[in-house]
């Protein structure tokens, strides 16, 4: 219960810039913007708890991940795989293009890789609108993909029911 007070301050909270801000496109997309830094061990953390919250529609792009640590492809391919087997929409771009593309060609046709973050604007608009979670880094920053759908900064409270994210208490 102590914790209601912040948790309602962040609903309401503009977010720094193309990191942890949330913006809705044309297309009725809800963009969760994580572009700035996307760190290996943070970029896990959120993966890993992405199934619990139940978002319906969820599509997360992964771009450049930083800190990786040696065989790059072989993480970007466990992270992918990760999220198609717990039913999540998977689209890699720039470095994660090719580690998507081959799980795609292991008979998951949830993950989707592309060479260009405008490729994935395209494919996106041909899309029901979804929450997009686009997890990248400063190399090739995602946020031009939000742009592209002339997506524009909302507050949490501005969610339509059926794209509210679950709250805090709402978790497993």
């Amino acid at each position: 219960h102590e914790l209601q007070p912040a948790i309602d301050a962040l609903a309401k909270a503009q977010g720094v810039p193309n990191r942890f801000e949330v913006r809705r496109g044309v297309s009725r997309h809800v963009y969760l913007l994580d572009t700035v830094k996307a760190s290996h061990w943070s970029t896990l953390i959120v993966l890993e708890h992405l199934p619990e919250l139940g978002v319906k529609d969820l599509i997360v792009v992964l771009g450049q991940v930083s800190d990786i640590k040696n065989v790059t492809s072989r993480n970007y391919r466990k992270m992918i795989r990760a999220l198609v087997k717990s039913g999540i929409t998977v689209v890699g771009v720039g470095p994660a293009a090719g580690p998507a593309r081959k799980i795609a060609a292991e008979g998951f046709p949830a993950a989707f890789g592309f060479d260009t973050r405008h490729e994935v604007a395209a494919w996106l608009k041909t899309r029901a609108p979804g929450v997009v979670l686009l997890k990248g880094g400063k190399i090739l920053p995602l946020n031009t993909i939000a742009d592209a759908d002339g997506a524009t900064h909302i507050d949490l409270d501005q969610l339509a029911p059926e794209e509210t994210l679950p709250s805090a208490h709402e978790l497993p």
